[in-house]
């Protein structure tokens, strides 16, 4: 990610990303990095003029900065230069400047995440009224219930519930079931999930983590890199059947 403002007219501004595909250290110093942006409109006229392009066609170079700063306080303060690349690791940049980026769901984001709540209530009908003046259910942006029922009649039309961008499964896992055969198609189904994109699993397993902490279902998901996040009873009698599976 770019640091400062480099070519405000070219797009070349503070917190534009991209990928570093070459560096030139010819001699004994490094004289530029090339970075491929994320964005093919900024950059153009750098990559226009770049000594570099018929190496790096798509690539802008960027060149070293100098920076001013002070050390010290009052008369003992020293003003001091140094020269570097005025480029960061994206994902060691500060939320400030996050702040700049188009995100998905920017209406939900009103606190820069997304809060996804799991909860298995029997009697949501009966504690609707109880759950609505829940501050913790107020600030939620999901809510995702497991064994309970609608209303007489109502039904639940999934299709409405996607998010842009998103899809979404639901399946039954009775206790009574097989719990290998649920493995396997749940390995199954993993298996076509497409890789690099967020994904949440969650719901009332019927797996008691607590008595069996190296359960098959966690040593499955782990394959597919997904890790379990709930580590406290969810049951009034202490038992861990509702799990949180994510991808990240």
């Amino acid at each position: 990610m770019v640091t400062v403002n480099i070519d405000v007219s070219d797009g070349l501004a503070n917190g534009v990303c991209g990928t570093v595909v070459g560096i030139d250290n010819t001699g004994a110093d490094v004289h530029a990095v090339l970075v491929k942006l994320d964005s093919l409109r900024v950059g153009i006229q750098a990559i226009d003029s770049s000594q570099y392009k018929r190496q790096y066609p798509c690539a802008v170079p960027i060149k070293r900065k100098d920076v001013q700063f002070y050390a010290g306080r009052g008369r003992r303060s020293v003003e001091a230069q140094c020269s570097q690349f005025p480029l960061t690791l994206a994902w060691g940049c500060t939320i400030h400047k996050q702040l700049t980026f188009s995100l998905l769901l920017s209406c939900l984001l009103r606190h820069l995440w997304i809060s996804i709540h799991l909860l298995n209530a029997r009697s949501y009908l009966e504690h609707l009224q109880d759950m609505q003046a829940d501050p913790i259910v107020v600030s939620t942006d999901f809510f995702c219930f497991v064994e309970t029922f609608p209303r007489k009649g109502q039904q639940l039309r999934e299709r409405e519930l996607i998010l842009p961008g998103s899809a979404s499964f639901r399946t039954d896992r009775p206790p009574s079931g097989n719990s290998t055969a649920f493995i396997d198609k749940l390995q199954r189904l993993m298996q076509s999930l497409p890789t690099g994109v967020l994904t949440v699993i969650l719901g009332d397993f019927n797996f008691n983590l607590i008595d069996y902490s190296h359960h098959k279902i966690l040593r499955v998901m782990e394959q597919f890199g997904f890790h379990q996040h709930v580590k406290t009873p969810t049951k009034d009698y202490g038992s861990l059947l509702d799990h949180v599976y994510v991808n990240s």
